[in-house]
């Protein structure tokens, strides 16, 4: 079992999404009504679970890249290392979507990206 470059690369991958994670649930605890005033109840809603969905899928990428990293150091099946790396491809790709919507919906709702911000809104 030697561990190569591409594992490193999962791994500190791996961290850096975790701690990406782990800051971005602590602002969202942040992300109040009072800041975006101009929102109505329901838009703002929707807009907290589009940023939650957007947190909990980059954990889901994280976790994801870990188990890449575990698959490619143990030198288990070059099988299922294509198929965890399509997983993280997918989920990669997923992530965009809660974030485009987000950003989407606040521009349409007159909120420029200076106010986003200063709000402390991480995308």
């Amino acid at each position: 079992m030697m561990i190569g470059l591409d594992d490193i690369i999962y791994l500190v991958g791996s961290a850096v999404l975790l701690a990406m994670h782990y800051s971005r649930r602590r602002r969202l605890s942040r992300f109040s009504r009072e800041n975006f005033a101009e929102l109505d109840g329901p838009t703002f809603s929707e807009l907290r679970d589009l940023l939650e969905s957007s947190c909990e899928r980059l954990l889901f990428l994280g976790v994801s890249l870990l188990v890449l990293a575990s698959i490619s150091i143990c030198g288990m099946n070059p099988g299922l290392e294509a198929f965890s790396l399509v997983v993280v491809f997918a989920l990669f790709f997923a992530c965009v979507a809660p974030r485009h919507r987000f950003l989407r919906q606040l521009l349409a709702a007159g909120v420029d990206l200076q106010r986003v911000r200063q709000a402390g809104v991480k995308l």
